[in-house]
């Protein structure tokens, strides 16, 4: 279950990260 847990929060702060890169350079570009 921890495992299960871990590979979820991963999973979870990946893509915001991303998303969070994303939105930072559209914000710089206007």
């Amino acid at each position: 279950m921890m495992w299960e847990a871990l590979f979820l929060a991963l999973s979870l702060s990946l893509p915001a990260k991303f998303i969070r890169r994303a939105v930072d350079r559209r914000s710089k570009e206007k």
